[in-house]
């Protein structure tokens, strides 16, 4: 007998290969709304989602066969694990699976605040050389801080040093990771880092951590 996964959000093509090619998955991929998904949700063993999809206390209540939640993705803030422990359920995540991908984007994303380079496309889209009003700075020699050193606060490190940067940290685990890394107070970080990049799940203890 098959387990039967509902796949509620768009997975990428491959994934969806593979699961169908076990023998032991019955894989529905139909993505049913949020009022409709407690409707249906008990004929699952299983049901896998990404962001889009609530798997609420309703959704879990109304899943009578339910055994596994699969969160492709890394944050877990769209599950309601106390419900989902109270029903005995196994949840599931893929906590490197986009490390590396949000590790370069914040790269991306500092190198264009320090280059301008969306205002220098749009004046040069509009006809204007701005060179000399555009000037940038180097990120080489100065201080990374990053709050959050779990998997992908550790691949920001490492792109970092590649550039020449300083990094310090600040997180309750502390954690090199075989890094040469420094763990400072929060308040420390935050007066002495010329970029500041933040990567914590969304809990009580850290919603408004900077503001």
């Amino acid at each position: 007998m098959k387990f039967k996964v509902l796949v509620n959000d768009p997975l990428a093509p491959d994934a969806i290969k593979i699961l169908k090619s076990s023998n032991l998955f019955d894989v529905d991929e139909r993505e049913y709304s949020k009022e409709d998904l407690p409707k249906h949700i008990g004929e699952y063993d299983g049901i896998i989602v990404r962001s889009a999809t609530k798997v609420t206390k309703e959704v879990i209540e109304a899943g009578k066969k339910l055994k596994v939640i699969g969160r492709a993705g890394v944050g877990l803030d769209n599950i309601d694990l106390n419900s989902a422990k109270a029903h005995n359920l196994t949840v599931l995540s893929t906590p490197t699976a986009n490390a590396i991908s949000v590790a370069e984007l914040v790269f991306g994303f500092m190198l264009s605040v320090s280059r301008h380079l969306v205002t220098g496309t749009v004046t040069l889209r509009d006809g204007k050389w701005e060179k000399k009003n555009l000037d940038g700075v180097e990120l080489y020699g100065k201080t990374l801080g990053i709050v959050g050193f779990g998997n992908i606060g550790a691949e920001v490190s490492k792109r970092a040093f590649a550039f020449g940067m300083k990094v310090i940290t600040y997180d309750v685990i502390q954690n090199k990771r075989g890094l040469d890394v420094e763990f400072v107070p929060l308040n420390d970080l935050l007066k002495n880092s010329d970029y500041i990049t933040v990567h914590l799940p969304l809990l009580d203890s850290t919603k408004h951590i900077i503001s």
